[in-house]
């Protein structure tokens, strides 16, 4: 028992050491938990920005289908008056200015779309704006046997009689070409 009085002299300092024995074990018990916490929201925040590029994708892609429609619908009602002005042996004025609003705001923001999407959208793009130079090729072309031959406006091009069935055929395929890549563009992403 001689060793608890002497036990008791230190009991200060035992009772010092217990308490920072404590003070130890509790900040690295919280540094754990604080790592798990930051860990945790970590994920979480990473989380929530995959799945805002996957709203923004969702959303870029269905206004990009839908602007694609739109223009799928201009394609097939010029394609039908040119059908009719062919039987009338009239010539045709035209259109050049199909709606591409939503590729051009939105084109920095194509990176969000898979390379395939990415690879349609511009596709599509490329094919609507070279239509006015094919068709106007075809115009100088028959230039030199007819004569003159009406004058162009900025987004309009009269396309004479004469023309007509190869402007058709261009714009079939220009169309066909285009609903491809939208049918591309609706596939689920892989």
């Amino acid at each position: 028992m001689d060793w608890l009085i002497q036990l008791r002299d230190y009991q200060t300092g035992i009772g010092a050491l217990i308490g920072f024995m404590g003070v130890i074990v509790t900040l690295v018990v919280n540094g754990i938990l604080a790592r798990r916490q930051s860990e945790r929201a970590a994920k979480l925040a990473q989380r929530q920005a995959t799945d805002q590029i996957a709203r923004e994708r969702t959303v870029l892609r269905t206004a990009l289908q839908a602007e694609t429609e739109v223009v799928i619908g201009y394609l097939d009602f010029d394609l039908e008056n040119m059908k009719k002005a062919k039987e009338t042996y009239s010539s045709y004025d035209l259109r050049m200015d199909y709606p591409t609003t939503v590729h051009d705001r939105h084109i920095d923001r194509l990176g969000l779309l898979t390379l395939e999407q990415a690879k349609r959208v511009a596709m599509a793009n490329a094919h609507l704006h070279a239509a006015p130079s094919e068709i106007r090729w075809l115009k100088r072309s028959t230039q030199e046997h007819e004569g003159h031959i009406r004058g162009e406006h900025q987004y309009i091009i009269s396309i004479p009689a004469s023309i007509l069935e190869d402007a058709i055929d261009a714009w079939r395929t220009l169309r066909d070409v285009i609903e491809h890549e939208l049918k591309e563009l609706q596939k689920p992403d892989e």
